[in-house]
């Protein structure tokens, strides 16, 4: 978390920094950050539109890798749904289908039991016995006929009366029953081949119908998915173009920026590099085209002329030591302008310079410090005498000891 705070206040450079800036990513961000926030705002719009880009080729990608897999999974789909349409099964129906097939398989038995028990109810036609409901009947008139001796007995006419009403209708139902109780063949083989079907379509897609119809829901939808323009390779051919010319439409005003940007800053760091000690060194800063990437539409390049008859080459190629410190001096002067950091911290960046240069670097690094807070590791007096606040550092017997010293203590470290 300290790092994150810290890291946009304060701005540290050293030796090795000098070695990074040899390199295109190094050299790409010093430019991109002269900038400032409105272009970093454009850098962005670029980024932004170089990801949808990649994502749109993936996606096409996948598509035509895909394509044979994905037609085949849209026929299947397409012929379960029409199968499963076709047959129209509804919630329940396997059940309904089970007990009727009972019933027309054992029709027979049925017959036997239900005619017994008719004749229990009713009696036989011979007489031979007397059924529940005229047995009844007649326990209801011997109940009635007592009722006139006792009314207590009254209440046991009316509920045998109730009972002779629900037996007559019950041995009526029953009657009907037995009525439509015959053997349908066809009718069961019908049953067969419903139950058949139905267990064809649920094969590998549900348990039961109710699965089955919460499966074909989703499959209708994923038939919906891969009819969609977003899964037609041509449509997203098309979006991929679109998407393509929005990156170099983006890349173009990121390059016309970043050429802009190049004059000025090989300008001001010119006009730096004079002051100190290289009054004949140019330092170029191109943007060479090449194809987009995620960082723009060009390499940036910069190339240091140590005067006008040498070749410009890039930094990393025959700058000394020196003339690197001078280059990332120049350089940070010039960012100094923009850059959002309080503090700079410069890690013996003076290497390799001395003399008259050294006091030109303490000059410039003085200058800076007008609207800056700026710290420097520095073993160059020329540099140390241009500071407001002096400390030593001094390692004896494995301690490092800081101290302060000013007034005559510093005169006489300076000219140590």
């Amino acid at each position: 978390v300290l790092t994150d705070i810290v890291g946009s206040m304060v701005t540290i450079h050293g030796q090795s920094d000098q070695i990074r800036l040899t390199g295109e990513a190094a050299q790409r961000r010093a430019l991109d950050q002269f900038g400032g926030e409105g272009h970093t705002a454009l850098l962005e719009e670029y980024r932004a539109a170089f990801r949808h880009a990649v994502d749109v080729k993936h996606r096409l990608d996948s598509l035509r890798g895909d394509a044979s897999e994905r037609a085949e999974e849209l026929e299947d789909l397409r012929a379960a749904i029409k199968q499963i349409e076709e047959l129209d099964p509804s919630v329940g129906e396997e059940e309904d289908l089970v007990r009727e097939a009972a019933r027309l398989t054992n029709v027979e038995d049925l017959r036997a039991l239900v005619g017994v028990a008719l004749g229990y109810l009713k009696g036989d036609d011979r007489g031979d016995f007397t059924g529940a409901v005229e047995a009844t009947r007649h326990a209801y008139a011997q109940l009635d006929d007592a009722a006139r001796f006792d009314e207590a007995v009254a209440e046991f006419v009316g509920r045998a009366r109730n009972q002779v009403l629900e037996l007559e209708a019950l041995a009526d139902d029953v009657s009907a029953y037995l009525s439509r109780l015959d053997a349908d063949p066809d009718r069961l083989a019908q049953i067969h081949a419903r139950r058949a079907a139905i267990k064809d379509v649920l094969r590998g897609r549900a348990a039961d119908i109710d699965g089955l119809l919460a499966w074909a829901d989703e499959a209708r939808s994923r038939i919906e998915e891969l009819s969609s323009p977003a899964s037609d390779p041509e449509s997203v051919e098309r979006e991929l173009t679109a998407a393509q010319e929005r990156v170099l439409e983006c890349g173009r005003r990121v390059t016309q920026a970043r050429v802009r940007l190049a004059a000025q800053l090989a300008e001001g760091v010119n006009e730096e590099l004079h002051a100190l000690s290289m009054p004949d060194a140019t330092l170029h800063i191109n943007c060479e085209p090449t194809k987009p990437t995620s960082n723009g539409c060009e390499t940036v390049v910069f190339r240091l002329q140590p005067h006008p008859h040498a070749p410009a080459r890039p930094l990393g190629l025959g700058a000394s030591g020196g003339e690197l410190s001078r280059v990332m001096l120049a350089l940070e002067l010039m960012l100094g302008r923009t850059e959002a950091s309080s503090t700079f911290i410069f890690d013996e960046i003076d290497a390799g310079i001395g003399g008259q240069t050294a006091t030109e670097v303490g000059a410039r690094l003085k200058r800076l410090a007008r609207s800056r807070q700026v710290i420097v590791v520095t073993h160059l007096a020329q540099v140390a005498a241009f500071g407001d606040q002096h400390l030593v550092i001094e390692k004896n017997d494995g301690t490092t000891k800081v101290r302060e010293v000013s007034g005559e203590d510093r005169e006489a470290e300076l000219t140590r």
